[in-house]
């Protein structure tokens, strides 16, 4: 996964793999889940294809454990991060959504003022990835 230290590049192509990843996850089960292999089973939801007879038909897109385990570590990076880079993060991934689509949570910023802070924002989280690697891996 991370053989070098971790560029900008690399760390936004990894927070692509983790919204797509937390896309297809399955919400957690209520009230309470009594094991844990039950809050990974990646299976679609009786309501999920309401105009197919069987739900089991249509196909299943299951992450893969490269994808899980980047998206272990984006979580794991992101408990670390400001939460103000945090929250910018989380606005363009989850779901994803354009610099110009981000000018309404950002009032009165242009769009590459938006783009100018996130990419800070990478920046920040890459020093702190890169410092201790091996906490997040």
């Amino acid at each position: 996964m991370i053989t070098a230290r971790l560029t900008t590049e690399e760390l936004d192509r990894f927070l692509g793999i983790a919204s797509f990843v937390d896309d297809k996850l399955p919400k957690p089960k209520k009230p309470l889940c009594v094991t844990n292999f039950q809050l990974l089973d990646v299976s679609p939801d009786k309501d999920t294809y309401k105009d197919s007879a069987d739900p089991l038909a249509r196909p299943r897109i299951i992450p893969t454990s490269r994808q899980l385990s980047i998206y272990d570590f984006i979580t794991m990076l992101m408990m670390d991060v400001k939460s103000e880079q945090r929250e910018l993060i989380y606005l363009r991934h989850f779901p994803y959504r354009s610099y110009r689509q981000l000018k309404r949570f950002y009032i009165g910023d242009s769009h590459e003022k938006i783009r100018y802070m996130y990419f800070r924002a990478l920046v920040e989280a890459c020093e702190i990835a890169n410092k201790n690697l091996k906490k997040y891996l």
